[in-house]
């Protein structure tokens, strides 16, 4: 294409046609001109597209693992409910003078487990390193980052204390037991009932989980529960937007 043009300009000067020649060459510049600046739009447009491609692919991502997420943490929330339950039932028979049965082995069983909770966060760390200015959605942006930055992290903050209280408790139970089990066909064997009842220590460091697994379904569960459901729905309205 070049030599042709060059062919073109060599033969409007060899004929004396300046004023021609003139005209061609700026038409062939404008020409240009208009050419590198349309490759340039172009170039741009198939970069926005990778841009929106990219992001489209991050927030999948992201939005599998939120899912994944929000089942676990209900599965916790069902778990930690039944384990506060048996801790009022197992305070209240301590508390009591009633004897003991199988129903209150189930339930000091139960009263000495925790829920446990693993965030899904690679396809965070993914959105990281790829850089968060990604996502082109200043709040969603903002929303993602308070999730995974405060909200997982106040949550699982509020689960380590609950667990490390439950460390702390076993061995004052564990020296009023044969063994810990969690099968309703093997109860657990007291080794001295009025000596059990009679240790305030346990007592108080069932109450103290008590007080803090209480906490969980009452707010903290719920509240990490809510910010997932709002992130998972802000990333679906951005999806929606660029269909």
């Amino acid at each position: 294409m070049i030599k042709f043009f060059r062919k073109i300009r060599q033969s409007l000067l060899s004929e004396g046609k300046f004023t021609q020649y003139l005209k061609y060459a700026v038409g062939e510049v404008i020409l240009v001109s208009v050419g590198i600046l349309i490759a340039f739009q172009v170039n741009q447009w198939n970069e926005k597209q990778k841009d929106k491609e990219l992001e489209h692919n991050l927030l999948m991502d992201v939005i599998e693992g939120l899912q994944v997420d929000l089942l676990s943490i209900n599965a916790c929330l069902q778990m930690q409910v039944q384990i506060n339950n048996s801790q009022n039932i197992f305070i209240g028979w301590l508390d009591s003078d009633l004897p003991y049965h199988d129903t209150i082995s189930v339930h000091l069983a139960t009263a000495s487990f925790y829920s446990d909770f693993l965030v899904h966060q690679g396809a965070y760390e993914t959105l990281k390193q790829f850089g968060m200015r990604s996502i082109r959605n200043d709040s969603l942006r903002k929303q993602i980052t308070y999730l995974y930055e405060v909200v997982y992290v106040e949550y699982l903050d509020m689960l380590e204390t609950y667990r490390h209280n439950m460390v702390m408790t076993r061995p004052h139970i564990d020296h009023h037991v044969n063994e810990m089990s969690w099968n309703p066909q093997q109860p657990i064997i007291i080794h001295d009932l009025a000596k059990m009842k009679a240790d305030n220590e346990l007592r108080f460091n069932y109450g103290t989980l008590q007080n803090i697994g209480e906490t969980l379904p009452l707010w903290r569960t719920p509240k990490t529960m809510a910010e997932i459901e709002k992130t998972i729905n802000m990333i679906n309205q951005e999806l929606n937007q660029d269909q």
